[in-house]
């Protein structure tokens, strides 16, 4: 019977820090991030979800709070069908975020001749304020900016036009692109 007992309590005991835990606990947020816009099959889900204008939002979507959008997509998208994503997200209540893939390029910092050309996420200052006037002229705005390889292509990246920037030059590089937003 104390056995029992004791099992009772503890079930009832972990109820209540589940309960109390789970109040404290943030929800998390789901993310989807849109990919390339050129290939026949990408563009097929930017169609579905934000260009045609009798398009069923899916249910998937009702549960997502923020939809990135990479640079690649970003700078090859026409300022049109932007303004149609954004009016789509707004309808739908999401955050937007852009993938700022690494964002390092700075011409003349510290770097060596051709350091980021062609590598995968470096843009120039002047290149990104472009990119965040363009999401601002389709009546967008960032609430999320995502970087996943600052670190990879500035320092550690040995393919033709690396940079073997250091540690606190590339995050002098990411600092100067992001003040452009």
């Amino acid at each position: 019977m104390k056995k029992l007992l004791l099992i009772a309590a503890m079930i009832v005991a972990l109820a209540v820090c589940d309960d109390v835990l789970s109040a404290s606990t943030p929800t998390p947020k789901i993310w989807l991030s849109m990919g390339g816009i050129s290939a026949p099959e990408a563009h097929a889900s930017w169609d579905t979800l934000f260009y045609r204008p009798d398009a069923t939002w899916p249910e998937f979507m009702n549960h997502v709070q923020a939809v990135g959008i990479l640079t690649q997509a970003l700078v090859k998208i026409p300022d049109a069908d932007l303004g149609k994503v954004v009016a789509r997200l707004k309808k739908a209540r999401r955050a937007r975020h852009r993938d700022a893939g690494a964002g390092l390029y700075v011409p003349g910092v510290d770097a060596p001749t051709h350091c980021g050309e062609g590598v995968e996420g470096y843009f120039a200052p002047a290149e990104t304020a472009a990119l965040a006037a363009k999401l601002e002229r389709a009546g967008g705005a960032l609430a999320y900016i995502a970087m996943d390889e600052p670190l990879w292509f500035g320092h550690y990246y040995h393919e033709k036009n690396a940079c073997h920037s250091s540690i606190d030059n590339v995050v002098a590089r990411v600092a100067a692109n992001k003040r452009e937003y």
